[in-house]
């Protein structure tokens, strides 16, 4: 993975919800009651309960899982464009298949800080989710707050034209400094 400070920023910052997770997950854990929600309709009302037990540790895991698959992707896809530059998918990519293996890895650069962006994300999504069923295990909320899965959604989605526009840019950039014509 490239050393950008930008990634650096979001790695750490993934890491560090990922962090506060496990200590939210289990600061809840012994102040649940034996039955606890761990499903909500799109009102954000409990439909689905769940014994205390491994099932609350299921959603943390699984944000721990999908966070290592992501930072591990974010890691290896600079270097993809060495291994196989034919399976990048671009826009351009007659160029991208002209330019060198440190051009490519460059232009590869804005989708490893994408994937991190989608980790750190994720691990907020999470976070969220642990944090509300808690509040609504211990009677503190009546009802989980549907809005912050559209910020999810917002952030992971919007990211994207900021994604397409940063690799186009940094195509043009690699064929510019290495002369091949565009």
């Amino acid at each position: 993975m490239n050393t950008r400070p930008l990634d650096r920023l979001v790695a750490v910052l993934a890491g560090a919800l990922l962090a506060l997770l496990a200590v939210r997950t289990f600061h809840w854990y012994p102040l649940l009651p034996d039955r606890f929600p761990i499903h909500f309709n799109g009102a954000g009302e409990p439909d689905g309960w769940s014994n205390k037990g491994a099932a609350w540790f299921l959603g943390p895991g699984l944000a721990l899982v999908l966070g290592l698959f992501l930072y591990l992707l974010a890691k290896g896809l600079p270097s993809s464009a060495s291994r196989s530059p034919s399976s990048v998918n671009l826009a351009r990519k007659d160029l991208f298949l002209r330019l060198s293996i440190e051009g490519r890895t460059a232009v590869m650069a804005p989708t490893s800080t994408y994937v991190l962006w989608v980790f750190m994300l994720v691990q907020g999504l999470f976070l969220y989710i642990v944090e509300g069923m808690g509040r609504m295990a211990t009677g503190a909320w009546t009802v989980l707050p549907v809005w912050p899965v559209f910020l999810f959604l917002a952030g992971v989605l919007g990211a994207l034209p900021l994604l397409v526009r940063s690799t186009n840019k940094a195509l043009m950039y690699a064929c510019s400094k290495e002369g091949v014509a565009h």
